[in-house]
C-alpha cells in the first residue's frame, strides 16, 4: 500500500510537473519547484498571466488529487524523490547532482538512529545536503522518536535548495537550509553528521572530497559521529595515506562499511560508509575497527545477521 501512494503522488507531481513546464517553457526542476509550493500552498500560484488560464486549472484539477493528509512524511519524501530523478532525465542533470538511494540512506539512518540515546535530542548536520534526501531520512527516523534536534543542510546550488526547502516543509521537518559552500561557510556545531561526498578525480583514481570532509569533523561536538557516503575505494588509492593522516588529527576511524557490488549498475560507481567520532568527551578509539560489507538484499541468511553484529559493533562506541 505504501508504495502505491508513493507512485500515486509521484505521477500527480510528475504530470502537472511537465505540464507547466511545457507552459513556462522552463525545466522540468523549476516546473517541480512551483509545483510543490502549490501542494503546499493548496493555490495555482499566478503571476503575469503564467501558467496560463488553461493551464492554470488543469492543474488545479490535478492537484485537487492531493489530500497530502494520507501521506507519512516518508512516503512524500519518496514521491518528490521520484519527480527528482525524472528530472534528471528531462533535464539532463550532472551526475554530482544525484540524489543519495534509499538503499543507502536507510542504514545511514539506522545507525545514527541506533546510536542516539532514548530520550535525548539531537543535532544533525548535512553539509552536502543537495535535495535533502538522505538529511529527510535521518529527520524523519529520529523525528518519530522524538530525538529530533536541529537540522541543518548546506547546498551550494540554488535550484536543489530551494526544492529540499519545500521537500522539508511538506515532511514537516524545520529545517536551517544554507546556501554556499561547506569549505567556505561557518557550519554550526552537530552530534551528527551525515554526507553524500562529492567524488573528486585524481588522475586514474577516484576519491572523496576530503575538504568538505575535513570542515565537517571540524563542525561535530566532542565524540561527535560523522557517517559519509564515500567511493568504496577509499583507502585503496594513491591518496589513502595522506587522507587517512589528515583525517586522524581530529576523529578517530571506527568503521567502514561496503555495499554489495550488486547494490550498484557501476562498479566505479561503488560507494561505502566512512564512520568517525570526534575527538574528545567520551570518544575513544574502538578496539575492534568495523570493517564490513553489506550482504545482498536476496541473501536472507546473511543480512540479519550483519544487522546483529552491527548492533553489537555499535554498543562499542
Amino acid at each position: 500500500m505504501e508504495q502505491a501512494q508513493v507512485e500515486e503522488l509521484y505521477r500527480v507531481l510528475d504530470q502537472a510537473s511537465q505540464l507547466l513546464a511545457e507552459d513556462l517553457d522552463s525545466s522540468y526542476l523549476e516546473a517541480l519547484i512551483e509545483i510543490c509550493e502549490d501542494v503546499l500552498q493548496k493555490n495555482i500560484q499566478v503571476e503575469n498571466d503564467q501558467p496560463s488560464a488553461n493551464v492554470a486549472t488543469r492543474l488545479k484539477t490535478l492537484l485537487n488529487g492531493i489530500n497530502l493528509a494520507k501521506y507519512s512524511d516518508d512516503e512524500i519524501r519518496r514521491g518528490i524523490g521520484l519527480a527528482y530523478l525524472r528530472a534528471v532525465q528531462v533535464d539532463n542533470i550532472q551526475a554530482t547532482h544525484h540524489q543519495t538511494p534509499d538503499s543507502i540512506a536507510t542504514l545511514v539512518a539506522y545507525i545514527v538512529a541506533k546510536m542516539v540515546k532514548p530520550g535525548v535530542k539531537v543535532d544533525i548536520l548535512d553539509p552536502t545536503v543537495g535535495i535533502g534526501n538522505l538529511l529527510a531520512m535521518v529527520a524523519n527516523y529520529l523525528k518519530a522518536n522524538n530525538q529530533l534536534g536541529n537540522v541543518t543542510g548546506v547546498e551550494i546550488d540554488d535550484t536543489l535548495l530551494a526544492l529540499t526547502g519545500i521537500s522539508f516543509d511538506l515532511q514537516h521537518i524545520n529545517g536551517n537550509l544554507i546556501e554556499g559552500d561547506a569549505r567556505e561557510v561557518e557550519l554550526p556545531a552537530a552530534d551528527f553528521v551525515v554526507a553524500d561526498i562529492p567524488v573528486v578525480h585524481h588522475l586514474e583514481t577516484v576519491g572523496a572530497d576530503n575538504q568538505i570532509i575535513s570542515a565537517a569533523n571540524q563542525a561535530l561536538k566532542p565524540a561527535g559521529v560523522a557517517v559519509y557516503v564515500v567511493p568504496s575505494n577509499i583507502l585503496e588509492t594513491t591518496t589513502t595515506v595522506d587522507f587517512l593522516g589528515a583525517l586522524t588529527q581530529a576523529v578517530y576511524v571506527q568503521g567502514i562499511i561496503k555495499f554489495a557490488p550488486s547494490t550498484f549498475k557501476n562498479e566505479k560507481a561503488a560507494k561505502a560508509l566512512l564512520i568517525v567520532q570526534r575527538h574528545g568527551g567520551h570518544a575513544q578509539q574502538v578496539e575492534q575497527v568495523l570493517l564490513a560489507q553489506v550482504p545482498a538484499l536476496k541473501s536472507k541468511e546473511a543480512l540479519p545477521q550483519f544487522f546483529i553484529e552491527l548492533d553489537q559493533w555499535i554498543t562499542t562506541l
